[in-house]
């Protein structure tokens, strides 16, 4: 996996609330930006959009997963979802995803989620001379 970008969701009974500005962690030659979450009022669909790059205008693999420890850790996969996730996402500007997070949490309720897009090459590894280290376990 090479970029992962995060932005604030809270979650509270059937309803969606979003939190302010995402927070990025960029990799080597993807680069999600731009990404922004808001509820559809009334609903418990979500709204993603996001900006999307690759190197020589490759598709990938986006997904969605929640975070209900503040972001330390994703377990939750988004599966309710459409629109530009999932395999084959042909890199752009203004990708949208649209997900319902009633059917996947029905009863979920937490202030303190966080919503993580990925995108996913398929190139496992660290590049030669480089090692991987999970996030939030390096601090410069």
């Amino acid at each position: 996996m090479k970029t992962i970008w995060f932005a604030g969701v809270g979650l509270v009974a059937a309803a969606i609330l979003m939190n302010a500005a995402p927070l990025a962690a960029q990799g080597d030659e993807l680069l999600v930006s731009n990404v922004q979450v808001q509820q559809q009022p009334f609903s418990s669909l979500v709204h993603v959009t996001y900006d999307l790059e690759t190197v020589g205008d490759a598709a990938v693999a986006v997904s969605l997963s929640l975070s209900t420890d503040g972001g330390a850790t994703f377990p939750h996969s988004c599966t309710a979802v459409t629109g530009d996730v999932g395999a084959g996402v042909a890199p752009g500007v203004g990708k949208q995803i649209t997900w319902d997070a009633g059917l996947d949490f029905p009863a979920f309720a937490d202030p303190d989620c966080v919503l993580r897009v990925a995108a996913d090459d398929g190139v496992s590894g660290a590049p030669a001379g480089f090692v991987t280290a999970p996030a939030g376990v390096f601090q410069m």
